[in-house]
């Protein structure tokens, strides 16, 4: 089971009295073809593998295995505990898990998780997850093999008031075909710093 990740971006949300907008913090297309000799701060034990095969856009994309921990890790220049972030990414699966791998993973500078995307096989649907509330938002739109699909997640960061949101887009289209949210919550562990990117994760 794999699946090609080729475009990623994060951004922070930062409001002003109009128009509010978002500073891009990071964006990657896996075109400087190396992790962490360039943007990457670690990538897993056995690392994704940059390919040309099958991309969104641009000559390269990073693809994983379902079955195995492959990830790439970006952080923050500091840890953060409040704010609103934004994360971008195209997927294209080649077919489905037998488990449910996370796709998207942020976490504080320990590692312990705030938000989830996972890929579960029982739909096959992406679901959104809140690990510090440990709740479950499930999808209900199936997903299908050798489609390119965007996710855009939205983290407010907040002990009590937090919130997360996930919206589903079919490749470049404008409206998305799902909205998962999860508000008025804790998303917030000790601070947050980092974003993990791939399978198994």
């Amino acid at each position: 089971s794999q699946f090609i990740i080729p475009l990623l971006a994060l951004c922070l949300g930062a409001s002003v009295a109009a128009p509010a907008y978002a500073a891009r913090l990071f964006t990657c297309g896996f075109e400087e073809f190396n992790f962490i000799q360039t943007v990457w701060v670690a990538v897993s034990a056995s690392p994704p593998t940059i390919q040309t095969t099958t991309v969104h856009s641009g000559t390269y994309a990073m693809q994983v295995n379902t079955t195995t921990l492959q990830s790439a890790q970006k952080n923050l220049t500091a840890t953060v505990t409040s704010g609103t972030y934004f994360t971008r990414q195209f997927i294209r699966i080649a077919s489905f898990p037998a488990t449910a791998p996370a796709v998207l993973r942020i976490a504080s500078n320990a590692g312990t998780d705030s938000l989830r995307v996972i890929l579960d096989n029982t739909g096959p649907e992406f679901d959104l997850v809140n690990a510090i509330a440990g709740t479950t938002t499930d999808s209900s739109y199936t997903l299908s093999v050798d489609t390119w699909y965007r996710l855009e997640t939205k983290l407010v960061i907040s002990d009590t008031v937090g919130s997360m949101e996930l919206k589903l887009f079919i490749d470049m289209e404008t409206t998305p075909v799902e909205t998962l949210n999860n508000a008025s919550t804790d998303t917030l562990p000790t601070n947050i710093h980092q974003w993990h990117f791939g399978t198994g994760i």
